[in-house]
């Protein structure tokens, strides 16, 4: 389990490159598989990969928004736009999408419904990501994609570093958790507390 208590700058980028290194191994072993296609050397990889994709999506953006110290969240930032990147790289990958659509065309394998449902939909997404286009227009749809996430980022980043405030009387502030509103410092005036734009204070 991820020790939130303990990580650091460096830690949360060694933790970043082992992942991503694990997750680039798994694609690699899912595109060289040798002989027909089948669940077991197609699908359970990339299951395997989405499971390590998602633990890193879920706490690198998230300590760059909740740690205390700004050289971990700083660092958290640069490694969230470093995973967007790599994850919008491995979309637009085309032996992995040729990989999926030939285990699709025949699947030799008896499919649960959850099985296949998965595999639809990981096929509908690799399409609707531009697949079925040529590819000048592909590679022009994911050099949109990853200045879209770059600017994603930017925005989000100058959201964190904003220190904007409302002063809102604490009468106005009805209905929210108490234990939230003891959490927001006194305002200037009396009888008020200061909201800011930071999370927790805009999403309680």
């Amino acid at each position: 389990m991820f020790d939130y208590r303990a990580v650091t700058a460096q830690s949360l980028r060694s933790d970043t490159e082992e992942t991503l290194a694990a997750c680039d191994a798994l694609v690699e072993q899912m595109v060289s598989a040798e002989g027909p296609r089948s669940w077991a050397n197609t699908a359970e990889p990339m299951v395997e990969l989405q499971r390590l994709q998602a633990g890193l999506y879920g706490r690198v953006p998230f300590l760059s928004q909740a740690h205390p110290d700004g050289g971990v969240r700083t660092a958290a930032r640069e490694l969230e736009e470093h995973i967007s990147q790599w994850g919008i790289a491995l979309t637009y990958r085309r032996d992995v999408y040729e990989a999926f659509a030939a285990y699709a065309e025949n699947p030799a394998d008896n499919l649960t419904d959850e099985q296949r449902r998965w595999l639809e939909f990981e096929l509908r997404d690799l399409v609707l990501a531009g697949h079925g286009l040529d590819d000048e227009a592909r590679t022009e749809l994911e050099r949109s994609n990853t200045r879209l996430s770059e600017l994603g980022l930017a925005f989000a980043s100058n959201l964190n570093d904003n220190d904007d405030h409302l002063d809102v009387p604490i009468d106005d502030l009805a209905g929210l958790p108490e234990p939230l509103i003891a959490g927001l410092i006194d305002g200037e005036a009396p009888g008020t507390k200061r909201v800011s734009m930071d999370y927790p204070d805009i999403v309680p």
